[in-house]
């Protein structure tokens, strides 16, 4: 048989990328949990990805079902979804002005805290980027780190 029609190993697949030198290749695992993809890469251990609306914000209504379809194209990543009035205590001394507005943590460490496009598609790519990248760069804002402690204190897996 040839090479070309060879089979990889269906959780570690080896993938030439364009900022690498052709044959150097980036070792990527994919993901055995029940209900993920074959080819959706296993995210690192502990990802929580919230939601941060407020329920009288007719595009965070409209986005939270677009937040449950990714969700469920992510069976292994922990997602919540918090009202920001229901919740402002936890989040205090953050204030969150635009809607809606993403945590994105692995761990203790938020790699992202921002408003974002209440597309699908768009926090889809959000989360594969950090789960095939793990060791992204880390947010340096203290208080969002501590939000991410007071989240995971708040609402235990």
């Amino acid at each position: 048989m040839s090479a070309m029609y060879a089979r990889p190993h269906p959780w570690s697949v080896r993938q030439r990328t364009k900022s690498r030198p052709p044959g150097i290749a980036k070792q990527i695992h994919f993901c055995d949990h029940p209900g993920m993809p074959i080819a959706t890469p296993c995210p690192p251990a502990d990802v929580l990805v919230v939601c941060l609306c407020a329920e009288w914000c007719g595009v965070c209504r409209d986005y939270r079902q677009r937040f449950a379809q990714v969700e469920a194209q992510f069976p292994a990543v922990r997602f919540l979804w918090m009202d920001v009035e229901d919740d402002a205590e936890l989040l205090d001394p953050l204030d969150v002005e635009d809607f809606p507005t993403l945590l994105l943590a692995v761990g203790d460490t938020p790699h992202f805290f921002g408003p974002l496009t209440p597309q699908a598609d768009t926090l889809a790519r959000l989360l594969r980027s950090l789960i095939e990248n793990p060791a992204a760069p880390a947010l340096a804002d203290s208080s969002v780190t501590a939000l991410v402690a007071r989240i995971r204190a708040a609402r235990p897996a």
